[in-house]
């Protein structure tokens, strides 16, 4: 059984065959690299997919207002930490200088510089690894303590919200702040420079004082910030999909249309 096999549509399809040995051969050093993109692309594509499903008027009236607004934001997080793993296998293909005759104009030096690990204003550098390895994927005990911080304090704060009585459709709304409030300290935009990065704080022993131990940080737009997510999205598209059609065709592959 295929992964296509489990699901059958009614619309028209097109398909690129290829004999895999010829395409991707295990014994060539790139091959594992190329399927990286394959695999980022699709994982990007099936969350913009249900980010489209969340982000409506319908679903915030399904699911509550809070619920669906932490559900984008945890679609979100997920998107930042497979577009590190895209970034991570477009920088070893572009090394070995496989992109360079497959596509032209300004993409390539678009994508090139958003995954630029040695730059301190790329996006790789300001947003991607740090919200992967801080927010999405690793929540850290100094960045919640100072998160818990910042929050406002002296009036009652949602803590727990359940909608519908149901707990799937229930949320600890706190968590979600949190998590905002991570995602939006200690980033900066492009043309501003980074800091030095925070200290850990202590698990054991005395605790120092948070607020006024929490290095200075730049509040940033996350607005701003999930735009230039989505237009990297769109640019690393592009890129794979010329480049991989541009490779199958290369190696032999053939284009079939299916009902």
């Amino acid at each position: 059984m295929t992964a296509s096999s489990l699901f059958r549509g009614v619309m028209d399809v097109k398909v690129i065959k290829a004999d895999v040995g010829k395409t991707f051969p295990a014994d060539d050093q790139k091959s594992p690299d190329i399927a990286r993109l394959m695999i980022a692309a699709n994982a990007i594509r099936s969350l913009q997919r249900v980010f489209l499903r969340v982000n409506s008027d319908h679903y915030d009236q399904e699911v509550g207002l809070q619920v669906a607004a932490g559900d984008r934001l945890v679609i979100y997080l997920l998107t930042i930490g497979i577009l590190k793993e895209a970034m991570d296998a477009f920088r070893t293909l572009d090394s070995q200088g496989w992109f360079a005759n497959k596509i032209g104009g300004d993409i390539l030096e678009r994508v090139g510089k958003a995954c630029d690990k040695n730059d301190v204003s790329s996006m790789y550098t300001r947003v991607t690894k740090p919200l992967r390895d801080e927010v999405a994927f690793h929540w850290k005990r100094h960045e919640i303590q100072a998160a818990l911080c910042c929050l406002p304090k002296g009036t009652p704060q949602d803590i727990f919200v359940s909608y519908s009585g149901k707990g799937i459709d229930s949320r600890y709304s706190l968590a979600d702040e949190i998590l905002v409030n991570i995602s939006s300290r200690d980033r900066i935009m492009m043309e501003e420079t980074t800091q030095s990065p925070p200290k850990e704080f202590p698990t054991t022993g005395e605790q120092p004082d948070i607020c006024n131990a929490t290095p200075q940080r730049s509040e940033i737009d996350l607005k701003a910030m999930i735009n230039e997510i989505v237009n990297f999205s769109g640019d690393f598209h592009e890129l794979v999909d010329t480049c991989l059609h541009s490779h199958l065709i290369e190696k032999g592959a053939v284009l079939e249309e299916r009902n």
